[in-house]
């Protein structure tokens, strides 16, 4: 069976949404943070001990920073951030950095949309339960998709 192919004519291949970092659960922050402390610590000990001259007594202070800083900025400009992307065959989706969905079109049963203004306008309820963010897309985009889910699963079933 050849895969379910969407129409998206007026519709983006991409939608962002911003290079907002979304918020970490604050246990997490610790734990990063005293892990941080941690290694920091570690690496003192065993770079002063071992060496013992006043220049690698601040190696630790000064690399540590920069790493994180480092680390930062590739995290920041690796397109990591959350995302929905259209292709005619599948659906990709980047609810968090850590996360990412590539799923074709014949997992998606259902694209909600709704007017909310805390939350994503639209939504993706899937096979196996699940339902998903449509992260950065307009709520007159999800209605657009919906429509062209519609019509493509109904051109399928025609045998078109």
């Amino acid at each position: 069976m050849p895969p379910l192919r969407v129409d998206l004519t007026g519709l983006r291949e991409r939608y962002d949404a911003g290079q907002e970092v979304p918020a970490m659960p604050r246990r997490r922050v610790y734990a990063l943070v005293g892990a941080g402390v941690v290694l920091v610590v570690a690496y003192a000990v065993v770079v002063v001990g071992v060496l013992g001259e006043p220049l690698f007594r601040l190696l630790p202070l000064i690399t540590t920073p920069l790493f994180c800083f480092a680390l930062g900025i590739y995290l920041g400009r690796s397109g990591r951030h959350p995302h929905t992307r259209l292709t005619p065959t599948e659906l990709h989706l980047r609810e968090q950095l850590w996360s990412k969905e590539e799923l074709p079109w014949a997992d998606v049963l259902v694209v909600t949309a709704r007017r909310a203004q805390k939350r994503a306008p639209g939504e993706v309820h899937l096979r196996d339960g699940r339902r998903l963010r449509l992260v950065g897309m307009p709520a007159d985009d999800v209605v657009r998709l919906a429509e062209a889910l519609d019509r493509a699963r109904a051109a399928a079933a025609d045998g078109r």
